[in-house]
């Protein structure tokens, strides 16, 4: 049989346990549901299955198994401990009962059997719904923490102080369960925290080091953001609490491998339990940072139990005593604008690893968990006064500078709606925005959601979407979740208007700016509206959208004829001069409208006036529009002529639009195809119309051009309108200054 390993969960805690894995000569094999993961790069076979899929990990385990490619499954500092066991013996590995790994997994299960065996006596609620949450704070009492059955990382946790919090922090638990649709409601238990390792192997369990752990002042949420090892407690607080975590692992069922605990001492030297688990601790504790104070081995110890071998007591043996710390610098949510000192990090004497989650241009979430952080640095030294000047040193060195995300809210989920909402989804971690509200005056939330599962042209199959109280909940593979809330109401009754920082107008019934003002009110900025407006501000991605400034209220993206047109023109214009021109369309309809539609119609198109009043070179003397709607719905038609001042050869005009199109002022915004392959080749095409290179003509100074534009579609270019005004938000704000007291910070 081969000697290889599956690992479950590809994070970046996972990436020290594969070097062990391949050092001790194993072949890895990962799992993670996220083909992007950072570890794949580190294992040399990988599966792309969700890290919760039982019956998928179990089945790569057992194919793994009977093929004689694995002795093991294994992971460590991810919380998949329960898949991790499920898979082992579906495939007859080693491994501990998945009943015990459940126990641990689920907070709700680990909390009655510690209460029930008298090792633990928080008081505790459970609740599936609101009112169950309402009750069960009348026996728990407040200040109170409200938690996800099965999350990790701190993910979900709200502390809440009265009942007008009870919603807000039931729907964010609710969002984070896995396997359990249920929250636990725990009382506070006020004390310093701490980290402790152990391992198990035949029931007897081994010490693997304490840490202290860092958090900021819980005031709602516990983010915990650092830690220091080895720990200051005295050796009979620690030794009580390897007693403790003895005991845990007993009822719990735990025999073999790591069991790792959330411990806390209490204002009267109790030593408490907040969570357990069946595994290594994370942030690079037991990873990097055990082995660096002590000499441990903790991943060779708990690989050798996963495949079944005897425990090495000497892997779990102090060799010496130094210090070390995982800290991160703390910023501001938003967009990160700037990061300084990131390279100068690794010159500093004890700086041992750098860990960046984001990079410029990211994304950044409001630190409410401790999975939201955006780097860890691992240091070590000879001393404690050492090891705190390497700390200070760090966030002196590091600066992470960030601008705020602009917040949105959408008017209108017809098409257009569902179109922006599906783009946006799909660049979330990039965009400069984010949507936080839906209304429709027509379609309820269930009716929303039954548009977004099952709509024949949009697909939001990479999406996991769910109801939750007045929300929508999208989960995708890398288990990150967007919360937008939906309501249901007429224009002048919409109860978030003078929330977000800009409203996206998209029902295509509301398109007078004046009739928008209303909407600009409190932290509300600026309207978009979502098709041409005749009284507002007309900015053309690409064309003439740098003229944007914060004094305009209500803007226009154009339309769809008008972002294929207008750019294409101005450039074309510039280059060689437009004495006139024809623009031709062939317009699909929406399916559900088709029903109404069994002939083809000429129509009003916008860009017949739009056009004259954005491009002085054209007017109602030297340019025409035919706009033809067509009984069909996929992607449409266009065909371009342009009479040009300039005497310029087909191969010149070739080269200079490839070359804009490429990296020039056109850059995005069209695409050139060698042949034709019909319409529905460029269904969903982020650019504003595809042209066919072999239908390109030159006759007698007369351009023309033959392409395809995805009418559907055209949100690309009103996401890249709002995406720039986005950029115009206020300053940057710098990172926050941490003075490290106890195990709890102040930030300055």
């Amino acid at each position: 049989m081969e000697k290889g390993i599956l690992i479950i969960g590809g994070g970046e805690l996972q990436i020290p346990g594969l070097k062990k894995a391949k050092e001790l000569g194993f072949t890895t094999y990962l799992l993670d549901g996220s083909e992007n993961c950072v570890a794949r790069e580190y294992a040399d076979f990988f599966y792309c299955v969700d890290i919760n899929d039982l019956g998928g990990a179990a089945k790569v385990a057992k194919q793994l198994k009977s093929e004689g490619k694995i002795i093991a499954v294994y992971t460590q500092g991810h919380d998949v401990a329960y898949t991790v066991a499920y898979a082992a013996k579906e495939a007859g590995l080693p491994g501990i009962d998945p009943e015990a790994a459940l126990n641990c997994k689920s907070k709700i299960r680990m909390r009655h059997i510690l209460s029930g065996a008298g090792v633990e006596n928080v008081r505790f609620a459970t609740a599936k719904n609101l009112q169950e949450v309402e009750e069960a704070v009348k026996d728990v009492g407040f200040p109170c923490y409200v938690k996800p059955a099965d999350s990790w990382a701190c993910k979900g946790i709200t502390k809440i102080t009265s009942e007008d919090q009870l919603e807000q922090a039931f729907n964010l638990a609710l969002s984070f369960c896995n396997f359990t649709k249920e929250v636990l409601i725990e009382e506070e238990l006020k004390g310093e925290e701490y980290s402790v390792d152990t391992v198990l192997y035949q029931g007897k369990l081994y010490p693997a080091g304490v840490s202290d752990r860092i958090f900021l002042p819980k005031e709602k949420y516990a983010v915990h953001i650092g830690s220091r090892t080895p720990s200051l407690l005295p050796e009979s607080v620690q030794s009580a609490m390897y007693e403790k975590m003895d005991k845990a692992a007993k009822v719990l069922g735990v025999t073999d491998g790591a069991f790792k605990g959330d411990l806390l001492v209490d204002e009267e030297g109790n030593v408490r339990i907040l969570e357990v688990t069946a595994r290594t601790s994370g942030g690079f504790d037991s990873q990097l940072r055990k082995p660096y104070s002590f000499g441990m081995d903790i991943l060779k110890a708990t690989i050798d139990i996963a495949c079944g071998l005897p425990l090495d007591p000497v892997d779990l043996v102090p060799k010496w005593v130094k210090w070390s710390s995982t800290i991160s610098v703390i910023h501001d949510s938003g967009i990160i604008v700037d990061i300084q000192g990131a390279e100068e990090l690794k010159n500093i004497r004890g700086v041992r690893d750098v860990y960046f989650r984001s990079k410029i241009g990211d994304r950044v979430k409001p630190l409410v968990h401790s999975a939201a952080r955006t780097n860890q640095i691992i240091s070590s030294a000879d001393t404690l006064e050492d090891l705190l000047k390497i700390e200070d040193k760090i966030q002196e060195t590091l600066i992470i500078k960030t601008r705020p995300i602009t917040t949105t809210g959408i008017n209108g989920f017809g098409r257009f709606g569902l179109h922006l909402l599906r783009y946006w989804l799909d660049r979330k971690n990039s965009a400069n925005f984010e949507i936080n509200y839906i209304n429709d005056n027509f379609l309820s939330i269930e009716d929303a959601l039954s548009i977004i599962n099952n709509d024949s042209y949009v697909s939001f199959k990479d999406y996991k979407v769910s109801i939750l109280q007045s929300n929508l909940v999208f989960s995708d593979s890398d288990a990150a979740k967007v919360t937008i809330e939906y309501t249901n109401k007429l224009k002048d009754q919409i109860p978030w208007v003078g929330k977000p920082n800009i409203f996206l107008e998209c029902s295509g019934k509301n398109n007078i700016a004046k009739d928008c003002e209303k909407y600009i009110l409190d932290n509300t900025k600026l309207v978009v509206i979502s098709a041409t407006s005749w009284d507002a501000k007309n900015l053309i991605y690409g064309f003439n959208h740098l003229e944007y400034n914060k004094d305009m209220k209500v803007i226009s993206y154009g339309s769809c004829t008008v972002n294929s047109y207008v750019p294409l023109t101005n450039y074309i214009n510039k280059k060689y001069g437009v004495l006139e021109s024809d623009a031709n369309f062939v317009h699909s309809v929406p399916n559900y409208k088709l029903k109404d539609f069994n002939t083809m119609n000429r129509k009003f198109c916008t860009l017949e006036k739009s056009g004259p009043n954005l491009l002085d070179f054209i007017n109602k003397n030297n340019f025409t529009v035919n706009y033809t709607v067509v009984p069909y719905d996929g992607v449409s038609m266009l065909d371009f002529r342009f009479k040009l001042t300039n005497n310029v050869s087909k191969e010149q005009v070739l080269e200079d639009l490839k070359r804009a199109f490429k990296e020039g002022e056109l850059k995005n915004l069209y695409l050139f195809q060698d042949s034709d392959k019909g319409p529905e080749e460029h269904k969903f095409t982020t650019h504003s119309a595809v042209f066919i290179e072999d239908n390109v003509r030159m006759l007698n100074n007369n351009l023309y051009l033959h392409g395809y534009f995805d009418n559907e579609n055209s949100t690309n270019r009103y996401f890249d309108l709002v995406n720039y005004v986005s950029t115009k938000a206020e300053s940057t704000s710098v990172p926050k200054r941490i003075n490290w007291i106890g195990n709890l910070v102040k930030q300055s």
